[in-house]
């Protein structure tokens, strides 16, 4: 029998949650979930039971088997034979989450994801020399519609004081891609703005998009439009929607990524603390109106492991209950390479990385040699993950030249 070796890392984790729902953050109370074993060795097939034991500031609320078995990732609430599907190889980490209101607990088993380039890449470069994109490319968000790829991305035309806008492309396959003939599109009252990281979902009805303005070199807000096409964008009179407030951002908010949740809008955008920039939490009910999370911010540099230096908002996507989060991160603002991580929580608050992180570097050729800027996903009806992200070609040069694919293995 092939052995496989699984070594888990099982540890304890502070959740701040509502007793409500995963997706409504709040600090009400404050729970300790500790598991019985820190490591194991797996031979394919077998179950791992565990022992889950939640408790609360003073005593023992519930003790609970929970079960791990290779086979599939999954998200469950714990069964009463025990048993939580797992996965088949590789390194692990499990996420363990308490459910106040049903008096579960919720177990995530996280395998890391692969991805493997598109040999044809790139799939989209910059537009000609005299055209609005034809400096470089910069941010981008991919949303599958009704089956078809509908990307809108950041373009800059060097003409026209680096003015950064942002235009519309699709594609049947995620590889051919159409610029739309009158890009770029614009926001009714940015006319003369410069408009960057947009962040767009569709309701099946609207088109909801949160982008970033820097009002001067130090200060960015984050503001909100709709559309009934995707193309034309109306500003609405309250605006801006976020600004800064909290010491950690420092007055700089970056690109943000916005998920819908069965109880509102959560968006995830970048601060800058002593140049060092990091992830914090905002939550809304119409997307208009936020609220920001006291304890940002959410995802943070990892002291002596990658990222070490910087962590920019990529992409947000909800699958099967569990949120994932592909961002930009690296080891150092001056001289380091940017590469792609992955990150996923159960509550919105608490995030793990990913035991694989980086999860994509560059390498392939000149369109992406160094650095890879702004993942945007899709998750396929297959199980397989689109990724299109932006690569530089070298050193010192921190712009996109051209989009590329990586599809998970």
């Amino acid at each position: 029998m092939k052995r496989i070796w699984l070594m888990v890392c099982l540890f304890s984790v502070i959740l701040l949650l509502s007793g409500c729902d995963w997706f409504n953050p709040g600090p009400d109370e404050e729970f300790l979930i500790e598991v019985s074993q820190s490591s194991v060795l797996l031979f394919e097939g077998d179950t791992l039971q565990l022992i889950a034991t939640l408790y609360d500031a003073d005593s023992l609320i519930v003790e609970v088997e929970v079960g791990w078995q290779s086979s599939a990732v999954a998200v469950a609430s714990v069964s009463d034979s025990g048993l939580v599907t797992g996965l088949t190889d590789g390194y692990a980490d499990i996420i363990v989450s308490y459910n106040e209101q049903s008096d579960t607990i919720a177990v995530y088993v996280q395998k890391s994801l692969s991805f493997t380039k598109y040999s044809g890449n790139p799939v989209m470069e910059i537009g000609s020399t005299n055209d609005w994109d034809g400096y470089y490319l910069w941010d981008l968000c991919v949303r599958d519609i009704d089956g078809e790829y509908c990307m809108w991305y950041e373009g800059v035309d060097s003409s026209n004081n680096n003015l950064e806008r942002f235009g519309f492309a699709s594609s049947g396959d995620g590889i051919t891609w159409t610029k739309y003939a009158s890009n770029p599109l614009g926001v009714i009252g940015e006319a003369d703005s410069s408009i960057s990281g947009p962040s767009i979902i569709f309701t099946g009805s609207e088109y909801m998009l949160w982008y970033s303005i820097p009002d001067n070199a130090t200060n960015n807000k984050i503001h909100y439009s709709n559309s009934s096409d995707g193309i034309t964008w109306t500003k609405p009179q309250d605006d801006p929607v976020l600004t800064a407030s909290q010491e950690w951002e420092n007055s700089k908010l970056g690109y943000c990524s916005v998920v819908s949740t069965d109880n509102g809008y959560l968006m995830y955008y970048d601060g800058n603390k002593d140049e060092i920039p990091e992830i914090g939490l905002a939550s809304s009910e119409d997307g208009i109106s936020w609220t920001k999370f006291s304890g940002n911010p959410v995802l943070t540099l990892n002291e002596g492991e990658w990222p070490s230096a910087f962590m920019y908002t990529g992409d947000i996507i909800i699958k099967d209950d569990v949120l994932h989060m592909f961002y930009t991160g690296g080891n150092s603002l001056t001289t380091g390479i940017a590469k792609i991580g992955h990150a996923v929580s159960l509550d919105g608050i608490n995030w793990l990385q990913d035991p694989g992180n980086p999860i994509l570097s560059p390498g392939q050729g000149n369109h992406d040699a160094v650095h890879l800027f702004n993942p945007t996903v899709c998750f396929e009806e297959d199980g397989t993950v689109k990724m299109w992200y932006g690569g530089a070609p070298y050193i010192g040069y921190i712009a996109t030249l051209s989009y590329n694919l990586a599809i998970s293995e």
